[in-house]
């Protein structure tokens, strides 16, 4: 309380060691001065993850407005749960966008991409979900969420289901996720759609994974048919360039119109770029060959922009030969 009256935007986060956590401590926001409470295991992973959770908090507004950084919607009750799933989370943020790195760029630039890296931001009930959604929906990049939590001050059963199906109706290329510990829920999530895990599964970390490179856009950008069937793999921007002059039309219709390419470049932090590509659509060319040349052309304007001046370790296996400067 008196850290609070001194401090009132100072974070206060506690940290508990009972495995079972008691009501008052599920409803974290009712416990006087306290934010967010964390269940401590042993494992010190969560100490990295409770400050970068904070950090995230007081940067998300500064940096969404400034540089147009991505926001991830996490909405867990349980300080059990949180303590397991925050720590993955952030593991696979921090990981993913330090393999997105391309050889090219120099230390500063790679200080600058790690530092643009979404932001996770974390909601404890339905309303405090639905005010950071509604504050970041421009820059929200995928809502990950629990099924049961507070809405109107009591357990609310279908809360998640419910704000997904929320989210889903606002902006339908948002990735969605419902996490559970009852594997029946996976239906739920069928209803949405979105996609399931199980929060007590042995495979957690690597489901949790699979949703990052699958549906949040790291990893490969995977060119598919409609039906699924792959034809090939991006790893960079040079890659991507070079699959978009020779992929069959329906793929590029199909990737274009679920926003896939704008998704990818906002997780390689590619901030400029992905803005001016999320609102083309094909209504804006006579025909997709158009449409497909614009954005091959922007690409390519951006790879030699971002290269001039640049001064990297040059090593010949990576080495772009297309910009101007060496």
């Amino acid at each position: 309380h008196k850290i609070k009256q001194k401090a009132p935007d100072l974070p206060v986060i506690l940290l508990s060691h009972d495995t079972i956590p008691s009501p008052d401590m599920v409803a974290a926001d009712k416990a006087p001065g306290i934010d967010r409470t964390f269940i401590w295991s042993g494992n010190t992973d969560i100490l990295v993850a409770l400050i970068k959770s904070a950090e995230d908090q007081m940067n998300a507004e500064a940096d969404t407005q400034s540089a147009g950084v991505r926001v991830i919607l996490f909405v867990e009750d349980s300080p059990y749960y949180l303590s397991s799933l925050l720590p993955i989370l952030y593991r696979e943020l921090v990981g993913q966008t330090q393999a997105v790195m391309e050889g090219t760029l120099n230390e500063e630039h790679r200080l600058v991409t790690m530092r643009a890296r979404p932001k996770i931001l974390v909601a404890g009930n339905y309303e405090e979900a639905l005010a950071l959604y509604e504050r970041f929906e421009a820059n929200v990049l995928g809502v990950i969420s629990d099924v049961r939590f507070t809405r109107n001050g009591e357990l609310d059963e279908l809360a998640g289901v419910d704000f997904l199906k929320h989210v889903r109706n606002r902006r339908f290329d948002i990735p969605l996720l419902l996490t559970s510990s009852e594997p029946d829920n996976a239906a739920k999530a069928a209803t949405v759609p979105a996609a399931f895990v199980d929060k007590n599964s042995d495979t957690l970390h690597q489901d949790v994974r699979r949703f990052f490179k699958d549906h949040l856009g790291f990893g490969d950008f995977i060119f598919r048919l409609p039906d699924g069937t792959q034809l090939g793999h991006a790893s960079n921007l040079k890659a991507l360039e070079h699959h978009l002059k020779s992929i069959p039309e329906e793929s590029f219709k199909y990737h274009s119109n679920r926003n896939d390419f704008s998704r990818w470049l906002f997780a390689r932090t590619e901030m400029d770029l992905a803005a001016a590509v999320r609102p083309i659509n094909d209504n804006d060319f006579n025909d997709v060959e158009s449409h497909r040349r614009h954005l091959v052309n922007m690409i390519a304007d951006r790879r030699k922009r971002r290269q001039k001046g640049v001064v990297a370790d040059f090593v010949a296996a990576e080495a772009d030969f297309e910009p101007e400067f060496f």
